[in-house]
């Protein structure tokens, strides 16, 4: 707000939401005193007017005194339980309010029967996707349009592209966090969809674009999809990372704590931290969004340098020329579509969207700082692809 000179804006808009909230609890506050009130009148008058019509009854010997005393007595019976369920009817209308908050829980369908589920075995992580599409609603466009891909063990592949054309998208659909309209994702010639997803995500690392640092110290943050992992693994990922030097600065070392969000850390740390993460699991393959996006060029280098080591396939969404530079296959998306596919030399000489790109991300000054070559497609072209991009977030908040 302080940036953006909004300051009044922001108040203004508290204001409103603060009076808002104060009205409600107003009307709440008197609808609350009109029940008290009712059931005080319930209280006091009830027992008063039966003992008036009982002894108007005795006196004209339409009743015995010891009826009345009778009726009396059981009308005191009957008046506390009345009192009380008058005063619930009020915390009845809030319960029903939290109960259709708990339904749209309860009523979500399930990600997955896990009964009907097989468990994969040791995966070898050869990714096969045919035919490929998605979209975010019935009637969204295709995010993600027939996309084939064949990429074998062990190989390391970028996927390149315009802001919007369905990178991250599909990442998502690689790791089962989406279901696609059509096609098929196999791993190791079995179906995705048809294996234990739970069991199939202990054996892949998959590194958003945003990661999340959970409440606790830096050691439960990196151990999070390996609890109970020993501190030396934890140290070898970190290190893998580049983030051992700066865990060894901070004031405990590993068990430092961090805040939710962790706002000590930098947007740097938190993205190795995320590394660190999906090393620690010893995976078959890793899905990384631009995953090295918030590093300098140096230390992206070298956490680079390290992945390649690793002995498993690595799918990035790539936002440099240094994290394709080396890739086996590079994959060039646009609109949903693949669009090219080869290497970075074979690439490079097609004329193609991806020699684009690469022209888009060299600057005039050789000693300036490498630019993602999204940099490009910062103007109409990237206007044209707002709606997928803001169709994915709104998916991923739900």
């Amino acid at each position: 707000l302080k940036c953006a000179g909004a300051e009044r804006l922001g108040l203004e808009k508290w204001s409103n939401l603060d009076t808002d909230e104060l009205n409600v609890k107003m009307r709440r506050a008197r609808a609350q005193a009109y029940v008290d009130g009712l059931r005080g009148a319930v209280a006091a008058l009830g027992p008063m007017l039966i003992l008036t019509i009982g002894a108007s009854s005795v006196m004209t010997d339409k009743m015995s005194m010891g009826m009345m005393l009778a009726m009396n007595s059981l009308a005191q019976s009957l008046f506390g339980p009345l009192s009380a369920l008058v005063g619930s009817a009020l915390e009845l209308q809030l319960v029903k309010g939290h109960m259709d908050r708990i339904d749209d829980v309860l009523q979500t369908s399930v990600e997955q029967d896990r009964d009907k589920a097989t468990l994969p075995p040791r995966l070898r992580g050869h990714v096969t996707v045919k035919n490929l599409s998605f979209k975010y609603g019935e009637q969204a466009p295709l995010v993600v349009q027939n996309v084939s891909l064949d990429i074998p063990p062990g190989a390391a592949v970028a996927l390149v592209g315009p802001s919007g054309s369905g990178k991250s998208t599909l990442l998502n659909l690689l790791a089962g966090l989406y279901k696609p309209v059509a096609g098929d994702i196999s791993y190791d010639a079995k179906p995705l969809h048809d294996m234990d997803l739970r069991a199939v995500r202990q054996q892949i690392g998959v590194v958003p674009q945003h990661p999340f640092i959970f409440g606790g110290t830096m050691r439960e943050n990196i151990s999070l999809g390996a609890p109970g992992a020993a501190l030396d693994r934890i140290t070898h990922a970190a290190r893998l990372a580049c983030l051992h030097d700066d865990i060894a600065e901070m004031p405990m070392n590993y068990d430092t704590v961090v805040s939710d969000g962790g706002g000590s850390l930098s947007g740097g740390q938190r993205q190795r931290v995320a590394i660190a993460r999906s090393i620690l699991r010893n995976p078959t393959l890793m899905l990384l969004d631009e995953a090295t996006s918030a590093l300098d060029n140096q230390t992206e280098a070298r956490v680079i340098e390290n992945l390649e080591k690793l002995r498993c396939t690595r799918i990035t969404v790539a936002h440099r020329l240094s994290t394709i530079r080396n890739a086996d296959l590079i994959i060039v998306m646009d609109k949903g579509r693949v669009v090219e596919q080869g290497s970075y030399t074979d690439l490079a000489a097609r004329g193609g969207l991806f020699t684009q790109l690469l022209a888009a991300s060299q600057s005039s000054n050789p000693n300036a700082p490498e630019l993602p070559y999204e940099a490009a497609f910062a103007g109409p072209a990237s206007s044209a692809h707002s709606s997928m991009r803001s169709a994915r977030n709104s998916a991923e908040r739900a």
